[in-house]
């Protein structure tokens, strides 16, 4: 157990006020902490700057700076460069009282904080009661900071009998080993041992979330109904019954509970992730990528705001432009996006990634060709080791109709996810992956419906021609089908298509058959003269119903 003075300690404060940082320093000085080892900063990054230079053991830090990163962001910013030890005690501070900023602490889970104004005694009980507990616990602690959830479980086997006084932090830790380990039954008995002894929140939807995760859905239900109506303002509660919700596939009603999360506590990144991922998953393109954008704006100054988070804002900016009619604005902020990453010092490792947004940017743009080559040749190499850009590529496989391809693409997405932290963004990641993979099975059986009606309509021209359009509209890329249209127009009209419909349907499809079909097989079928017809054909429609207009009346 660590037992040095307060003397010895290295302390933080980061606070945008001179004059609380004055005050703080002067109440630790008075409980014994020396001047000398105060160090303090106005700002998340010069905090970072001294957590650099000097090992911190005691961190008193402000919610909110008024600019750049708060005190929430600053803290994940520390564990994730390292600079957080397993025994230095972080403790959040704020002048802000209302619900919504307590709950994001809560949710943070901060070693302490205090609400200001606070006097010196409430201070140093804080300060004596987290550095008492991490002491105590420190094998737990260390576990944990080292993501060892094996020596995680000796320790808490270890530390239990005689450390009576934190039963419940100890069983905490010792479920969240066990679930890390996969061991859920196991998990379970620890959840259900705890709520026996007192009926405590956390270890409710602990057992919640275990029993989703053990595929024990009626008492997952019960379990989620019950908190839903005990805690409805519990963030931790609504993101359990999100997860009941993704593994029901229930994914409307999981957007919901995340989106009344995120009006109980904003600002939590991982959530606004998961929730892009879930309207993707439900064809929501534009909300997905408002709520990607709030997703960057929320880690505009952190560790997140890299190049893989502006390569997945490509992505979704692509995505939402082949989905959503004239939004050709959408295709510009892409492309502007692509040429910032391709000029940045990370394009070679990225060539990949690059290769893909700039197969898929060039198939919006109609240039098929040298898409279809690029998207052949990463599907060859098999080269994306993590789930997006793997996403990526099976969407567009998708979108083009490469059935067999897609078949191996979307189950290499599934092999891509072992190494996420969060277990509700695998859940999600698990979400969208299925709901590709469901969309191209519904295709499939839908477009087999399709043939047949075409091969029905085979007499019936006028029949055939819709039912061709239709299938068309749906899988553009069908170069059999396209030229079918051609041929079949000479011969007949579609149901309710005017001459400039039936115009830009024609340049649609020989716009692929160019592209797609070899110039010989064109030759030996006489393409060019369906063609010439198809066009003839529209032509003499658009003069017939320019003549059959009402001319205007002179006045």
């Amino acid at each position: 157990m660590n037992t040095k003075p307060f003397s010895q300690y290295n302390v933080l404060i980061v606070d945008d006020a001179p004059i609380v940082i004055l005050t703080l320093r002067n109440m630790l000085i008075k409980h014994g902490f020396s001047d000398k080892r105060i160090f303090t900063a106005r700002l998340a990054k010069g905090a970072i700057s001294i957590a650099h230079q000097e090992r911190i053991d005691l961190i008193i830090c402000d919610y909110n700076f008024g600019r750049g990163m708060n005190g929430k962001q600053l803290f994940e910013e520390l564990k994730h460069l390292k600079l957080l030890n397993h025994d230095t005690v972080f403790i959040l501070v704020t002048g802000e009282n209302s619900a919504t900023i307590v709950r994001a602490i809560i949710e943070l889970k901060p070693d302490e904080y205090l609400l200001k104004p606070f006097n010196s005694v409430a201070l140093r009980e804080r300060i004596s009661g987290a550095i008492k507990r991490k002491s105590t616990l420190q094998a737990i602690y260390q576990a944990e900071f080292n993501n060892d959830a094996h020596a995680g479980l000796e320790a808490c086997d270890e530390l239990t009998p005689f450390h009576p006084e934190y039963f419940f932090v100890i069983e905490k830790f010792r479920a969240d080993f066990l679930t890390r380990l996969k061991l859920h039954h196991e998990a379970k008995v620890v959840y259900e041992q705890v709520i026996e002894r007192k009926d405590v929140n956390w270890a409710k939807i602990g057992l919640a979330n275990t029993l989703v995760s053990l595929g024990e859905s009626d008492d997952a239900q019960r379990l989620v109904r019950t908190l839903l109506e005990e805690s409805p303002h519990n963030v931790e509660v609504r993101e359990c019954a999100a997860n009941f919700n993704m593994l029901n596939r229930e994914v409307p009603t999981a957007i919901k509970h995340l989106e009344l999360a995120n009006n109980l506590v904003e600002g939590n990144s991982e959530r606004e992730l998961v929730i892009v991922n879930l309207c993707l998953a439900e064809h929501d393109y534009y909300p997905a990528l408002q709520h990607y954008h709030a997703y960057m704006e929320i880690n505009k100054d952190t560790y997140r705001n890299n190049t893989y988070a502006k390569l997945n804002l490509i992505r979704i900016l692509l995505y939402c432009t082949r989905k959503l009619e004239g939004r050709e604005d959408l295709l510009a902020q892409a492309k502007t996006l692509f040429k910032s990453v391709m000029t940045g010092p990370e394009n070679k490792a990225l060539k990949d990634e690059l290769d893909l947004i700039a197969a898929h940017i060039a198939i919006e743009e109609n240039q098929y060709v040298a898409a279809f080559k690029v998207l052949s040749d990463l599907y060859r190499r098999k080269p994306f080791a993590h789930f997006y850009a793997q996403f990526h590529l099976a969407w567009l496989l998708h979108e083009m109709n490469f059935e067999s391809e897609f078949t191996h693409a979307i189950t290499w997405c599934f092999e891509n996810l072992q190494t996420d932290s969060s277990d509700t963004i695998l859940s999600s990641k698990i979400t969208l992956g299925r709901s590709l993979e469901a969309n191209n099975v519904e295709r499939q059986a839908w477009m087999q419906e399709q043939y047949k009606k075409v091969r029905a309509a085979e007499e019936n021209y006028q029949a055939l021609i819709d039912a061709l359009i239709e299938l068309q509209t749906r899988c553009p890329l069908l170069r059999t089908v396209c030229i079918n249209i051609i041929k079949v127009l000479t011969r007949a009209w579609p149901t309710n298509k005017s001459a400039l419909e039936v115009e830009e349907l024609i340049k649609k499809c020989d716009n692929i058959v160019k592209q797609l079909v070899p110039n010989e097989e064109l030759d030996q079928s006489g393409y060019d003269t369906f063609l010439f017809l198809a066009q003839d054909r529209c032509q003499q429609v658009s003069v017939v119903n320019n003549n059959l207009q009402e001319p205007e009346m002179a006045n």
